[in-house]
């Protein structure tokens, strides 16, 4: 005689294992998306660090720069070294464009405000009036300078005493 639930066994058996390959299917499921969570997470980690990195480096530059512009390439104040040039009627003539000319006005930083400074496009009459003929240019006593022209120089030529070094 043959088991009646030996059948409803089978059934059983197959529920279980039904059972237990979907358990397993979705236990998969969640470690590979756990997986993937902490690799995101990781990846998210070292983006943020990167974002500060770069935030931290843009602020430092940006110090850096401003201190850089408003003391002078050298961290000095140039204020009344650029306003005895200017007493001494000595004047830049230059353009905006003129990356010579920007690195003469860097040179006083926030000073430069205080020299006697031409900017030819604006003025070409009165720069030709002159025989401006290359940026920057200086005229000094009546003598033509062109190109950058150390602090020193300015100084030796006009008699105004640079600031001394603290």
């Amino acid at each position: 005689m043959s088991n009646p639930y030996k059948h409803d066994l089978s059934i059983i058996i197959l529920m279980v294992k039904s059972n237990s390959k979907k358990r397993l299917e979705n236990d998969l499921k969640v470690e590979m998306k756990a997986k993937k969570l902490q690799k995101t997470s990781s990846s998210g980690n070292s983006k943020m660090i990167s974002l500060v990195v770069i935030i931290l480096v843009i602020i430092i530059g940006t110090v850096t720069a401003v201190t850089f512009y408003r003391n002078g390439s050298d961290g000095k104040n140039y204020d009344e070294f650029a306003m005895c040039l200017a007493e001494k009627d000595a004047v830049m003539y230059g353009s905006e464009g003129c990356t010579h000319c920007m690195n003469q006005k860097l040179e006083f930083g926030t000073s430069f405000q205080y020299v006697k400074y031409v900017e030819c496009p604006l003025d070409l009459e009165l720069c030709r009036a002159v025989g401006i003929v290359a940026y920057p240019t200086w005229i000094i006593n009546g003598e033509k300078y062109t190109g950058e022209q150390p602090l020193e120089t300015l100084a030796d030529l006009t008699g105004c005493e640079l600031p001394i070094s603290e």
